[in-house]
């Protein structure tokens, strides 16, 4: 029934959806996403400057002027290079090296333990990439609100 609705609903001009009008594109500076993620003590200005350094050199921010260069959903290849590099496993994996760190620390940017308990394994995998997609979304001014 709620498919039947939603298809009914989203014809011409009718939906559950809002077209909101934005502030525009935003830059990415190189504390970015320290800023954002400001009381996850996992994203350092160090990591912050790295992923920034990273979307400069595999051209999705442009470093002059702190912009996004094009759609980061038509720079898929580039995009999940970088997350990769910084994913939960790849972090884990650093942490398990470490003399320095715990394993059972590392979880995604921008989720507390606490609500990482409750999420289930696809819940995890979203969360474990959202928060560099979803930034580059925001800037690019690309994102979608639907209800």
């Amino acid at each position: 029934r709620v498919q039947d609705w939603v298809n009914r609903e989203m014809q011409v001009d009718k939906g559950p959806y809002k077209i909101a009008t934005t502030s525009g594109r935003k830059p990415i500076h190189v504390d970015h996403f320290r800023r954002v993620f400001q009381d996850d003590r996992q994203m350092s200005d160090k990591i912050s400057g790295s992923i920034y350094q990273d979307l400069s050199t595999q051209g999705v921010v442009n470093s002059s002027t702190d912009e996004v260069f094009t759609n980061p959903r038509f720079s898929k290849d580039a995009v999940m290079s970088i997350w990769q590099k910084y994913d939960l496993l790849s972090r884990k994996e650093i942490a398990n090296d470490s003399k320095h760190l715990d394993a059972s620390d590392v979880h995604p940017f921008g989720v507390s333990k606490r609500l990482m308990r409750s999420l289930k394994k696809e819940e995890l995998d979203d969360a474990d990439s959202i928060w560099l997609i979803e930034e580059l979304n925001v800037a690019w001014d690309g994102h979608e609100i639907t209800a």
